[in-house]
């Protein structure tokens, strides 16, 4: 993409040099245990570095796994709204592609930082809080989800109301009422 788009687009930063330096430190075997710095705007987590781990696998190394990276957790999404909204093609297929077109989203899938990536987590997390029948699967996978983008940005805690609401809701409380009955019972 780099090549293809042009080099002037894409923010080339300490960020990114950051970036690239503990995927390097990865794939020589050293282990990340922080990120990078713990104040707002940083991750906090390792988990935000070993993300990108199928990307360098996939790119075989190449600085391009940030994108790579970012382009498959941005088409998991965009699979799983559509998944979720299969009821009507023509609409799910508009709205999908509505989403994947705008340049918002565009923007943020070619520009590799956590600045962007915890948003594509967020939208993960509401498709799967809104979307699925409150199992306690998806309920669990919808909170690990969430917990990811906080851990990338601490900016993920602005959606912390809308999470705590769906974790909250009667069909949610329904379902820990009913594993606390089978559990104990």
């Amino acid at each position: 993409l780099w090549m293809v788009i042009g080099i002037q687009h894409f923010s080339l930063n300490a960020d990114l040099a950051r970036d690239l330096t503990e995927l390097s430190n990865l794939l020589i075997g050293d282990m990340v245990w922080l990120g990078p710095h713990l104040r707002a705007g940083f991750p906090a987590s390792p988990v935000y570095f070993y993300l990108f781990v199928p990307g360098l696998l996939l790119t075989q190394s190449s600085a391009y796994s940030l994108i790579a990276t970012q382009v498959m957790i941005a088409g998991s999404f965009l699979a799983l709204f559509w998944y979720a909204l299969k009821k009507n093609a023509l609409i799910s297929f508009v709205t999908v592609a509505f989403i994947a077109l705008s340049g918002w989203f565009t923007t943020s899938v070619i520009h590799p930082w956590n600045g962007t990536l915890y948003v594509l987590f967020v939208l993960i997390s509401l498709v799967l809080f809104w979307y699925t029948k409150h199992t306690f699967v998806s309920v669990f996978i919808s909170v690990i989800v969430f917990g990811t983008a906080v851990a990338i940005h601490p900016a993920a805690l602005l959606v912390l109301p809308l999470v705590l609401y769906e974790v909250l809701s009667e069909k949610t409380l329904n379902l820990w009422k009913k594993g606390v009955v089978l559990g104990v019972g």
